[in-house]
């Protein structure tokens, strides 16, 4: 039978009819010839979409989850920054620690929203320092100022936590000489927990011709970047790659970090300056110098309105993993406490009293690393302490409940009294676990 016109003719003998003659350029696809590859580059496009467009929702339904974005932390024109006053926030994050936040109405963190009054006819005291002090990322009944109010309370002592993040000696002094002179707030003890991280950020801020904190935003930078390249491999670490994922994304960023923390190596260097000459030199003796004479202003102040003034110091997790327990930062103010007549509390013997096992100095580390906390949050060990009255030791009975520590749970107790009536103070702190 004839073929219809066009059709290709069929030879003879044939039984089954030929197959389509395969058309110019059609053999098999990309994915057919390379599926891993194809799957792999689309996963590597999809998935970042995927994080960038989640991150955007995220941050738009749960803003306070957010980096960077606080309900109640504000700039202020006098000190730099604070709390925002009578504020209730269920959660604020740091990293991947969430707490309760009250802030009272001298806008200090406490136990609920409640009006302060500037006079109190019981004894008061203030604690003022920084993320250390104010219990950053952990519930405010677990930090130790939240603990050393809840053992005085019953002896008619009233304890305030003016601490907060970034808070230095400079800014301490301006704080406490405002809350004095502006709000009218009496009380008759100040305890200031100098950090180790202080010492770098006094170099980043000054007093202005009106004796207000200014902040030297360039000198910031300059610190920023040199600390977040320490210990980081050369052709690893990309700091303008980081600040866009930080902002940008969730995932990847997490990625990026946990890449650079099992790649880097050493000490921060917000901490070095008490581990490494070098360091020391950079930055550590303007640091120190600064931190002095903001100091000098704040004992003076508090000296002439009858203040009793305590400093006390403790170390970072870098201290601790480096050994150094006859440290700068504990010889430098324990000096400079025996010059002025200020009371000293040097807590550094504490945390070598009972050197945690490898695994927990690592997971420490670890963690040190990965989100910069400092001591409050992340060690095994939680510091307090307790006020006496005019007379009588100050011991405290051990808490009946432990301590979050965000890694570890522990139980604490002080094993001796400080701010003796009579003698040196002194601090002994133990660890069960």
């Amino acid at each position: 039978m004839a073929g219809a016109a066009g059709a290709r003719p069929e030879p003879a003998g044939l039984k089954y009819p030929l197959a389509p003659m395969p058309r110019p350029g059609s053999g098999p696809s990309l994915f057919e010839r390379h599926p891993r590859t194809t799957l792999l580059l689309m996963l590597a496009v999809l998935l970042p979409l995927t994080d960038l467009l989640f991150t955007r929702l995220y941050a738009a339904f749960r803003p306070q989850f957010y980096r960077d974005r606080s309900a109640f932390r504000v700039s202020n024109a006098i000190y730099h920054h604070g709390f925002k006053p009578n504020v209730s926030v269920d959660l604020e994050y740091w990293g991947p620690l969430g707490a309760p936040y009250r802030i009272n109405s001298l806008g200090f963190r406490d136990r609920w929203v409640r009006e302060v009054p500037p006079l109190s006819a019981r004894r008061r005291i203030v604690f003022i320092g920084d993320s250390f002090t104010e219990g950053i990322g952990i519930p405010y009944e677990q930090t130790f100022v939240g603990l050393v109010e809840e053992a005085l309370a019953p002896r008619g002592i009233e304890v305030l936590n003016a601490g907060a993040a970034s808070y230095t000696p400079i800014i301490d002094y301006r704080r406490v000489k405002h809350l004095v002179e502006e709000v009218g707030l009496r009380f008759d003890e100040l305890i200031v927990f100098i950090d180790i991280g202080d010492i770098q950020d006094e170099t980043t801020y000054a007093l202005d011709t009106q004796g207000n904190v200014s902040f030297k935003q360039n000198r910031w930078l300059k610190e920023d970047r040199a600390n977040w390249y320490r210990g980081k491999p050369p052709g690893l670490a990309r700091f303008p790659l980081y600040q866009w994922l930080r902002k940008n994304t969730l995932v990847m960023s997490t990625g990026y970090e946990y890449l650079l923390l099992w790649s880097s190596r050493g000490p921060r260097r917000a901490a070095a300056w008490t581990l490494d000459d070098q360091t020391y030199r950079e930055y550590g003796l303007e640091g120190l110098a600064r931190a002095r004479r903001h100091m000098d202003l704040l004992a003076d102040f508090v000296a002439a309105r009858g203040i009793r003034l305590t400093v006390a110091v403790y170390p970072w997790p870098d201290q601790i993993l480096a050994g150094d327990r006859d440290s700068r930062q504990a010889r430098f103010w324990s000096a400079w406490a025996e010059a002025r007549g200020a009371r000293f509390i040097d807590c550094f013997p504490s945390f070598f009293e009972n050197p945690p096992e490898e695994k927990v100095a690592t997971a420490v580390r670890r963690k040190a690393n990965r989100f910069g906390f400092s001591i409050d949050s992340l060690t095994w060990l939680k510091i307090w302490s307790a006020s006496s009255c005019d007379s009588g030791t100050g011991r405290l009975p051990e808490p009946t409940k432990p301590v979050t520590l965000g890694v570890l749970r522990t139980r604490c107790h002080v094993a001796s009294g400080i701010f003796l009536p009579s003698g040196p103070s002194s601090v002994s702190i133990s660890t069960r676990m």
